[in-house]
């Protein structure tokens, strides 16, 4: 994330997960906060939970979050999910018991949040990707997209895949932003018709909101833009 502090001056910080490799390894928290000591001394950060944090108490107290949350920042709704099911529990009834608490509270959530100007939606697990062999992976995620739509979210981020993508369907922009610095994967198999851009780089994303309209950049570590998306009047 050093590419956020050093070409931009963000108010916050929006992580799709995996902030470390694997979070019940107490030696691992410190080289995290060692790497991003320089952009979390000027700005908040708000994670989701990724399947490298493994459900952690240390994730939940160093970073004093939920597994699920939202908060409204000017005329705009974030909320923030836990995708990762194959860390919530230990038995398959826990596992949907939880999900159908959450996407019963999301739901609630973006139906009250229907007066913010935008609503954006964060988790770690995309329900869609380019990368062939964790196609289809994420079907709990792919069950969102209809209230997405009912619901009219703005755009989505995630994580997990370790490269860029951008998808419009129904009107929503998916982002994958998942390129932090681990091994890159290969986007091989594009979906076809919702595919905007992907390619196999590390990245981050900048998200401007200036009243009534939003320019989302991808950018490459030095800088470079990948993708500008406008939203808005």
């Amino acid at each position: 994330m050093y590419g956020v502090l050093k070409y931009s001056n963000p108010d916050f910080v929006m992580h799709t997960g995996d902030l470390v490799e694997n979070g019940l390894d107490t030696s691992h928290w410190p080289i995290f906060f060692d790497i991003e000591r320089e952009l979390l001394r000027k700005a908040v950060i708000f994670p989701a939970l990724g399947n490298h944090e493994r459900d952690a108490k240390n994730y939940y107290e160093y970073m004093d979050a939920k597994p699920y949350y939202s908060f409204n920042w000017a005329n705009a709704h974030f909320a923030v999910i836990d995708s990762d099911l194959g860390n919530v529990g230990t038995t398959q009834a826990e596992k949907d018991a939880f999900w159908q608490q959450q996407t019963r509270w999301l739901e609630s959530d973006l139906d009250k949040a229907q007066k913010s100007d935008f609503r954006f939606v964060f988790a770690h697990h995309p329900p869609m990707t380019a990368v062939k062999r964790r196609q289809g992976d994420n079907q709990h995620m792919v069950g969102l997209e209809p209230m997405f739509k009912k619901y009219r979210v703005s755009a989505g981020f995630f994580g997990h895949d370790h490269n860029y993508q951008h998808y419009l369907k129904d009107g929503i922009h998916y982002f994958v932003t998942g390129g932090g610095g681990a091994p890159l994967y290969d986007v091989d198999v594009p979906p076809p018709g919702i595919t905007k851009m992907v390619e196999s780089t590390e990245n981050f994303v900048v998200v401007s909101v200036d009243g009534k309209k939003v320019r989302i950049e991808g950018k490459r570590p030095d800088g470079s833009t990948l993708d500008v998306t406008e939203l808005g009047q």
